[in-house]
């Protein structure tokens, strides 16, 4: 039983750590793009050269957020038919 519990509390402390890693990059992901797109503004280039800095970096941005909340959900996804599987009786069957 003494295994069972510690097999349990290194789940949930996996599981904290990678939802915490996951909000923390959504978090600073608009922020680096903010900074990365005001660096980029700061240069001397012309009005056409700093809307496509502009879009390329918001399309970054969106790839990487679409990607995090895809992580996310496939985590929560497979945690819950783990779950499900294990408190069924599919086993039995």
């Amino acid at each position: 039983m003494l295994e069972k519990q510690k097999i349990l509390l290194t789940a949930i402390k996996n599981d904290l750590f990678w939802t915490f890693a996951s909000f923390s990059a959504l978090l600073l992901a608009p922020l680096a793009t903010n900074n990365f797109i005001n660096y980029m503004l700061t240069r001397h280039i012309t009005a056409i050269n700093q809307t496509t800095v502009i879009l390329i970096c918001a399309f970054i941005a969106m790839c990487s957020l679409t990607f995090i909340f895809a992580l996310l959900l496939s985590k929560y996804v497979a945690k819950l038919i783990k779950d499900v599987i294990k408190y069924s009786n599919i086993n039995k069957l």
